[in-house]
């Protein structure tokens, strides 16, 4: 005997004609590129978002073993909101199709942000120094090292100097 299924309202929202176009639009996304910028920044301005993300939410569903990642489609539709949302000429907040629920695929739009790093050169090279295993480990001889420091030193002094 075959178990079926009913389809809940939420899943015959996914499967709408609407979503099945979008679909469509985004595998063809080479030749009407101009067509997926539109609809993406005509669907944040005017719905925000809500038929990304119901087509997002309805990969997630259908992807094989519900696979974000390995989605071809779903990819294509992550990096057209990222570029569209990025590009300043369209005066959007830069936002990211992200799953908050990987259970029940819910998908939203998250800012996009660029992260800021602080960056040490100093820090960098005290790391280097110790570390002790893999690759990167440090294998530099007392000398070396002592020649290292003295040179550091000069070139700190230099650049004092110079500026």
């Amino acid at each position: 005997m075959k178990n079926t299924k009913k389809a809940t309202p939420a899943k015959r929202a996914d499967m709408s004609a609407d979503v099945k176009n979008v679909i469509k639009l985004i595998k063809a996304a080479d030749k009407t590129k101009v067509l997926v910028s539109k609809f993406i920044e005509t669907d944040i301005t005017e719905n925000g978002g809500q038929m990304i993300l119901l087509t997002a939410q309805h990969l997630c569903i259908k992807t094989p073993a519900n696979s974000f990642k390995n989605c071809k489609t779903l990819n294509s539709l992550s990096r057209a909101v990222k570029r569209v949302t990025a590009d300043s000429s369209n005066e959007l907040e830069p936002v990211k199709i992200t799953r908050t629920d990987k259970k029940a695929h819910i998908c939203e739009l998250l800012p996009n942000l660029k992260a800021e790093k602080d960056f040490s050169t100093f820090e960098e090279v005290r790391k280097l120094f110790n570390r002790t295993e893999g690759k990167t480990a440090c294998n530099l001889t007392e000398t070396q090292t002592q020649e290292l420091i003295q040179f550091l030193g000069k070139y700190n002094t230099y650049l004092e100097a110079n500026s």
